[in-house]
C-alpha cells in the first residue's frame, strides 16, 4: 500500500510514494494543542496547519502529511530528503536589509526573500527540535536553528513586510510576505507547545523552565512574542485599510478583481495564525478577539468569493 503526500514550504509542492512499512519505523511526535503561552490562541485550529498537517497525519495524507512522516522520510526517500535539504540551504541564508538591497535586486525581492527564509528557519527549529529530542541531532545542532530564528523574528518588520507605515499605496505587494510570516508564527507556535509537551509530560525540567519564563533565554520572552503578533497583526491592519478605503471609496469595490481578493485572502489566512493579545496603532490599543478575526476572517472568505 502507498498513499501520497504533500508539504507547502519554500514556495514548492512535493509528491512522493510511501511504503507503509515505513510508519513502524517513524519517531514520537507531541500531541497537537492549542498554544496557551502568555497569550492564547484566537481560532481552535490543528498547528502546525498553514504550512504541514499537524504534528502526526496519520495514515491519510491527502489533505498533505504531517512532521512526523516527513522526520520518518528525511533520509529515506530521495525527494523528501532533497526537499528537506533546500529548506535547510534557504534557511542559512542571510536575512537583508532592503533598504540597501544588494546590486540587481528590488526591495520587493528582498523582503520576499527575507519573509521566505523566516518561514523556513522556522521549520528547520521545530524539526531540529523533534529530531533532538529522539535522539537524532545534537543540542548543539537545535541550538542554532532556534538562534537563527529568534534573530530573524526580531528584525524590524520592514525586512520581511514592504511597508513604511504606508502600505495603503500598494498592499497586494505585501500578500506574500503575509503568508510566509504567517506560517513562520505557525511553527513557532507549534514549537512553544513542543517545548510544552516534552517538558510536562515527559518531566523535562530545563524545558519546562523555558517554557513558562517570561525572560526565556531559548524561546521568545513574552515581549518579544507580543513584538512578532504585534508586526503581523500590524501589516493585516494596514491591508484592510488599502482594502476599505481607496480615494474614500472602498478599495475592493473601486478596483474588483484579483488585487483585492489577494489581499482578502493574506488577512484571512494570517488571521489564522493569531493569538489575543493587545495590539497599539497610532495611539489606540485594540485588542483582537475571537470575534475581531472572525470578521477579518469572514472578510475575506466574502471577498474571494467563498
Amino acid at each position: 500500500m502507498i498513499g501520497k503526500v504533500r508539504m507547502a514550504i519554500a514556495g514548492g509542492i512535493v509528491l512522493c510514494m510511501i511504503p507503509v512499512a515505513l510508519f513502524s519505523q517513524s519517531i514520537t511526535v507531541p500531541t497537537s494543542t492549542k498554544n496557551t503561552r502568555f497569550y492564547s490562541d484566537i481560532f481552535n485550529i490543528k498547528r502546525p496547519g498553514l504550512s504541514i498537517n499537524g504534528f502526526d497525519s496519520g495514515v491519510d495524507n491527502s489533505h498533505g502529511y504531517g512532521l512526523k512522516l516527513i522526520l520518518t522520510l528525511k533520509g529515506v526517500d530521495s525527494e523528501m530528503d532533497n526537499e528537506f535539504q533546500q529548506i535547510a540551504s534557504t534557511a542559512d541564508k542571510s536575512i537583508i536589509n532592503p533598504s540597501t538591497p544588494p546590486s540587481g535586486q528590488f526591495g520587493l525581492t528582498v523582503v520576499n526573500n527575507n519573509s521566505n527564509i523566516l518561514q523556513c528557519r522556522a521549520f528547520m527549529a521545530l524539526a531540529k527540535y523533534i529530531l533532538y529530542k529522539n535522539g537524532q541531532t545534537s543540542a548543539s545542532d537545535y541550538g542554532t536553528a532556534i538562534g537563527s530564528l529568534r534573530s530573524a523574528f526580531l528584525n524590524n518588520p520592514y525586512y520581511f513586510f514592504l511597508v513604511d507605515g504606508r502600505i495603503t499605496s500598494d498592499a497586494v505587494k505585501s500578500t506574500r510576505s503575509i503568508g510566509d510570516y504567517a506560517r513562520a508564527v505557525d511553527l513557532y507556535l507549534v514549537l512553544e507547545n513542543a517545548y510544552r509537551f516534552y517538558g510536562f509530560d515527559q518531566h523535562d525540567q530545563a524545558d519546562s523552565l523555558e517554557y513558562i519564563n517570561s525572560n526565556s533565554s531559548t524561546l521568545l520572552t513574552k515581549t518579544q512574542k507580543e513584538t512578532v503578533l504585534s508586526d503581523l497583526m500590524g501589516v493585516m491592519y494596514e491591508v484592510q485599510l488599502n482594502l476599505l478605503f481607496h480615494d474614500s471609496i472602498s478599495g475592493h469595490l473601486f478596483e474588483p478583481g484579483n488585487r483585492p481578493l489577494k489581499q482578502f485572502v493574506s488577512i484571512g489566512y494570517a488571521a489564522l495564525g493569531m493569538q489575543h493579545f493587545f495590539y497599539v496603532h497610532d495611539d489606540t490599543t485594540f485588542f483582537y478577539t475571537t470575534a475581531a478575526c472572525n470578521t477579518l476572517l469572514q472578510n475575506a472568505f466574502r471577498g474571494a468569493g467563498l
